[in-house]
């Protein structure tokens, strides 16, 4: 009897062992899985990446184009016009021919001049906003040759057909599209034919179809959507010695290796729950980053920029956690701790109406009636005016365009600057920006880094400047960081604002005060008596 109860245990150890193994080795599997789509999906990413970039540098090209021929005012066609338009082809990469046409009919190009009778122009495939698109429309280049062509105030931009040929791969496919996110417009104009859904395209939703995963992007400020593709063989490569080697640990680390996850996830909590729990426990900061003139190299007022270190404390970047939060629903609880705490840090900064803050707000925040009232009773409360606080917004987040107008109008009323954050990177056109009405355009970083680099969207730069001219906004530019840099924003021209690392890194509160003491002292010392 107890030799049979010896071996029963046994047996039962080697069962739970067995069970162990099992359920380790199950739960591997699927975690490898996972891997192992997660692995592919980052590829396809990155991938679907590298075609956005290449996809907004033909975009901003032939925009830019257009612009330059209309700014440059040579006569239409005239021998000078002409030679402008030939230079302009012979130092892009991206633009194959510029043609000029009136009341739907071509006149002349870059590539063949002046034609002895005009042309009547294609049927378009779409337009939206200033753009009147040909998808496959021919050109006179060659014998039966088609393009994808642009035009736009009578200046018509015939793209590279070969702008992606370095990104062809035997396993991979891809296709690349003009977005008007008001509309809802979109038309393809470069790549093959894909099995995905505008919707799909849209939503950024990747799926699997035919045999193939697809990764849809589309930039959130831009009007370009990119879907990259690749075959199920070729995808499920991805991570596989990785793979492997979960299964083996699963096998040795069996229920060990369940607990242990379990354990672990119970112990941390999931991201969205850690900044959920910061919130409420006031676990954030904020610093500030100066904003001076460009001119004097005074500090004229700061932005608010909130840090945050998880329960492990390790700093999460501002761009993860406030996508989440806004993902999740949450993020105008974000921009109100940010609004009330710069309130009260900087209140004896603000209540003098010689120094301003600015904080970033979200579509959401735009868009909630609530909002205004928040405005309203933080600032009364803390007796500091509307002016002193600047609101910064997306091009992104005025998608929606009347609702955008309406309520940037009615935040301007009430005494708030209102800036367009990180412009330049969006899809808004003259026409939408003067409707906007807004007081500033904040000019992105990655604009100023082209500075003295001779790189192609350094000619943007100038453009935006002048843009913001004609419609008499005040420009913050971003992302300042070399003596170069400040010195060419200097020379520009202009009563310009900016930020950057050349001039502070970001600060606390407590140093920001003193920073602004400084300099009023300073101003006392150095002026007339």
């Amino acid at each position: 009897m107890r030799r049979g109860l010896h071996v029963d245990r046994r047996l039962y150890r080697i069962g739970f062992l067995l069970l162990g193994a099992l359920v380790g080795l199950g739960a591997a599997q699927v975690a490898g899985e996972r891997f192992r789509m997660r692995a592919g999906r980052a590829d396809l990413m990155e991938y679907a990446t590298q075609l956005e970039r290449t996809a907004i540098l033909v975009d901003h090209e032939a925009e830019s184009t257009v612009l330059r021929v209309l700014r440059d005012g040579l006569g239409f066609c005239s021998p000078q016009e002409l030679s402008l338009m030939r230079g302009l082809v012979y130092k892009s990469n991206e633009v194959k021919d510029i043609g000029r046409v009136r009341e739907r009919r071509f006149y002349c190009s870059s590539e063949i001049g002046v034609v002895p009778q005009p042309v009547p122009m294609p049927v378009p495939d779409t337009s939206f906003r200033n753009m009147i698109i040909f998808a496959n429309a021919p050109v006179m280049l060659g014998e039966a040759s088609e393009g994808f062509v642009v035009q736009s105030f009578d200046v018509d931009v015939v793209l590279n057909p070969n702008a992606f040929h370095d990104f062809q791969e035997p396993e991979k496919t891809y296709a690349a599209f003009l977005y008007d996110q008001p509309t809802g417009s979109l038309i393809q104009g470069f790549g093959g034919q894909l099995p995905v859904l505008k919707k799909e395209i849209v939503a950024g939703q990747f799926l699997e179809r035919d045999g193939a995963f697809y990764q849809p992007l589309c930039a959130p400020q831009s009007r370009v959507c990119i879907v990259a593709g690749e075959t199920r063989a070729e995808f499920m490569k991805h991570g596989r010695t990785a793979y492997r080697t979960l299964l083996f640990a699963g096998v040795c680390l069996g229920e060990c290796f369940v607990l242990a996850l379990m354990l672990t996830f119970r112990r941390h909590g999931s991201q969205e729950s850690q900044l959920r729990r910061a919130l409420r426990r006031e676990d954030l900061t904020l610093v500030y980053q100066p904003i001076v003139d460009l001119e004097t190299g005074e500090m004229a007022g700061a932005e608010a920029l909130l840090r945050w270190r998880n329960e492990e404390g390790r700093p999460v970047s501002p761009d993860v956690f406030t996508t989440l939060a806004e993902d999740r629903g949450f993020i105008g609880e974000v921009t109100r701790f940010v609004i009330c705490h710069a309130v009260e840090e900087l209140g004896s900064l603000l209540a003098s109406d010689a120094f301003r803050v600015s904080v970033n707000i979200s579509a959401g925040d735009l868009y909630d009636d609530s909002f205004f009232s928040f405005l309203q009773d933080t600032l009364r409360d803390s007796n500091v005016s509307a002016a002193s606080l600047g609101l910064e917004i997306t091009e992104r987040s005025t998608a929606n365009k009347n609702a955008a107008i309406a309520m940037v109008a009615r935040l301007r009323r009430a005494g708030h600057s209102v800036y367009v954050d990180d412009f330049g990177t969006g899809y808004s056109s003259l026409a939408y920006l003067q409707d906007l009405a807004v007081d500033a355009i904040k000019v992105d970083r990655a604009f100023t880094a082209t500075v003295g680099t001779h790189a192609i969207t350094e000619s943007i730069v100038p453009q935006i400047l002048h843009l913001a001219e004609r419609l008499g906004l005040a420009v913050v530019v971003e992302g300042i960081e070399t003596a170069e840099q400040a010195a060419y924003f200097r020379r520009a021209g202009g009563k310009l604002l900016g930020q950057g690392w050349f001039y502070s890194r970001p600060v606390p509160a407590s140093e920001l005060r003193e920073m602004f003491a400084e300099q009023v002292e300073k101003r006392r010392l150095t002026s007339p008596s």
